[in-house]
């Protein structure tokens, strides 16, 4: 039967406790500590850097986030235009050291690391003021990229200036709520535009497409992309008769930085389809400044 427990520790661990104790305030341990908290040397040196969030905490989890995070990931990797980094969370979405309360985070990257953010979520988020200046100043001040998919552009509701960077707000999705996704007819605006390389001037995603409202403005973005309304049935919108703009991609410059967004990724379907992500691969390519672009709105188009 084993003996009872007395609540004191044995005299053989006193010894090693005793000395773990002395250890904890030894310039040994402190030397290794700041070895640790040292700046470690770039993973991949002469790689554009780009970091992929989802943020699902505070709204609608649509299920095809881990597939649009990991499918950025890829084609990153498959072109050697860049190399990602995903998070779940917006922890490195700060210019200051990161920490977790007071213990520096180690070998965690913040903003300054990067060149471009991919960003796919939805609802108020969970960044503070702080953070929300920090991204700003990324892409406007520091003249990084920002690219958003689906309901990127509805997300940080309380932050005004989010809205303003990235050129609009979701109001409601074109379709009826009970079929969200149908095969939209997408024709190519800008097809000189660099996001547009490659796509043909017109084609059919399966996906959901919404109507945007304020900040959002043909006089304020550059729609490269749209859905072609006279080849879509209206019985399948919610108002047909209203919603005459719906775009499917836009772009436009903040400050020094260059935003792009596309209303397409709802579905894994959406991820899977070659044309979306030779989309989203030509959008990070101008997000990054590896390609020029002119991102000036060219207001309604002459007809509408």
């Amino acid at each position: 039967m084993a003996a009872a427990s007395t609540g004191k520790i044995s005299r053989k661990f006193a010894v090693p406790l005793l000395s773990a104790g002395l250890l904890l305030g030894s310039p040994l341990l402190a030397q290794v500590a700041a070895t640790a908290s040292a700046p470690r040397p770039d993973p991949w040196p002469g790689f554009k850097k780009v970091l992929a969030i989802g943020e699902t905490s505070t709204a609608f989890q649509h299920d095809s986030i881990s597939h649009a995070l990991a499918t950025i990931e890829r084609l990153g990797r498959e072109s050697g235009l860049y190399m990602t980094i995903i998070r779940t969370d917006t922890q490195l979405v700060t210019k200051a050291p990161v920490r977790n309360g007071e213990t520096p985070v180690l070998n965690a990257k913040n903003l300054d690391f990067f060149d471009a953010i991919f960003f796919f979520g939805a609802g108020p988020g969970t960044l503070d003021e702080q953070q929300m200046a920090d991204l700003l100043s990324f892409v406007r001040d520091d003249g990084k990229g920002f690219v958003a998919a689906h309901t990127g552009v509805n997300a940080f509701q309380g932050h005004p200036g989010y809205r303003d960077m990235i050129g609009g707000l979701w109001d409601h999705p074109w379709t009826k709520a009970e079929r969200l996704e149908v095969d939209l007819p997408i024709v190519v605006e800008d097809p000189r535009f660099p996001a547009m390389q490659g796509l043909p001037a017109a084609f059919s995603v399966h996906d959901e497409a919404a109507v945007h409202q304020a900040p959002y403005s043909r006089d304020n973005v550059r729609v490269l992309a749209s859905v072609d309304l006279d080849q879509l049935d209206p019985e399948l919108g919610r108002s047909p008769a209203t919603d005459r703009d719906v775009p499917i991609a836009w772009a436009r410059e903040y400050g020094k930085g260059r935003v792009f967004y596309s209303v397409l990724g709802h579905s894994d379907q959406s991820w899977d389809n070659p044309l979306v992500q030779q989309l989203f691969l030509n959008a990070l390519r101008w997000s990054l400044g590896l390609v020029e672009g002119d991102a000036t709105p060219l207001g309604e188009p002459a007809g509408r």
